[in-house]
């Protein structure tokens, strides 16, 4: 999916006051505004409690950094920025540069394809976690973690380079999107569906479902040297209690980190869906389907939801994070702690937090 000419519908109807431009650039600022206040909150509570930290979380930062920057360049690409004439430029190499890469919105649209892979990395890190946990002590380092957080990066980046390749400038200096020919625009419309959408979804979804089959399959596990013959909840030992407590709860909190990653990809599928089927019928060639009118434009709405959404997912799911929040404005000054510092620095039931 990509962006769209500015040049729409200028007016709600003839009685009103305020322009259909005059709402989106409204809805681009409070979207802004609230994906900056959100995601700098969840980087403050993920930074600040030491409980929160594990390689897991490193991956949720990266997510909110994306998500922070894409707020600003939200308000600086939709609100701060005009449409340009390129009909007075003399220097036709960088005009075509700056209509490539600055008109066509490249960066922000690339932050957003960021946000995609980073969703897709995550998902694929918990599924190694849970299925693997002995791979996942051994090999997972926090130099690898560090080479998956810069991956996403590059990777948005190089898969939304297609957009600024289909611009130009026309014969009045306007900066457009050219297909070519119509093959084409629909191989990259079936393209971008598929590899921007469809497969990160089915993706994720399909590896969820595996993760959390596997969660509510896997016995308790205890440690050998609290293990004893006797097994009824009367004769356990204090160690044992102690063990079989202390994996429940480390079990519950991994699941709660899952069912949380669960919404935010459920949420992701849900604000992406109507622009990108749109964008798919668009260039698929489907009659009445356009890109400039004001039902696509309310669509694009609906995926820049993406990028303030989960701070509130985390508020109303996140276990963890909740807790954070109180420790972080001292709400509570409680802290469990012992778990807490266990759950940081280890990663399976036996003596690992819930990734």
């Amino acid at each position: 999916m990509a962006g769209y000419n500015d040049s729409a519908e200028g007016v709600l109807d003839s009685s009103t006051w305020m322009s259909f431009e005059d709402v989106l650039n409204i809805v681009y600022l409070t979207f802004g505004i609230l994906g900056i206040a959100g995601n700098t909150l969840v980087l403050v509570v993920m930074i600040r409690v030491r409980s929160l930290r594990s390689k897991t979380i490193y991956f949720i930062i990266n997510q909110s950094i994306i998500d922070l920057v894409s707020s600003i360049c939200l308000i600086v690409t939709f609100n701060f920025t005009t449409k340009i004439d390129f009909s007075d430029w003399k220097n036709e190499t960088w005009a075509n540069f700056v209509c490539r890469f600055g008109e066509s919105r490249y960066i922000f649209w690339s932050l957003l394809s960021c946000s995609t892979c980073n969703l897709i990395v995550l998902t694929l890190e918990r599924y190694v976690a849970v299925v693997y946990p002995l791979v996942y002590r051994n090999r997972v380092t926090l130099k690898t973690a560090m080479v998956f957080v810069i991956l996403p990066w590059l990777v948005g980046f190089i898969l939304q380079l297609y957009w600024p390749v289909v611009h130009d400038i026309d014969m009045h200096g306007n900066c457009f999107a050219s297909f070519g020919n119509k093959n084409i625009q629909i191989l990259l419309g079936i393209f971008v569906f598929l590899v921007k959408y469809l497969l990160p979804m089915l993706i994720m979804l399909a590896v969820y479902v595996a993760i959390i089959k596997k969660i509510k399959s896997a016995p308790v596990i205890i440690h050998p040297e609290t293990a004893k013959p006797d097994t009824s909840s009367n004769n356990k030992l204090p160690g044992q209690q102690s063990s079989i407590s202390r994996n429940e709860k480390i079990n519950k909190l991994r699941l709660n980190i899952l069912k949380t990653l669960f919404v935010v990809v459920l949420v992701f599928g849900l604000c992406w869906c109507p622009a990108q089927i749109w964008f798919l019928l668009y260039n698929l060639g489907i009659p009445s389907i356009d890109v400039v009118g004001r039902n696509y434009r309310i669509a694009v709405i609906v995926v820049f939801i993406s990028i303030w959404i989960n701070p509130v997912i985390y508020a109303c799911k996140y276990k963890q994070f909740q807790d954070g929040l109180k420790k972080t404005f001292c709400i509570a000054k409680t802290e469990s702690s012992h778990l807490d510092t266990s759950l940081a620095t280890n990663s399976h039931p036996n003596n690992q937090r819930p990734q």
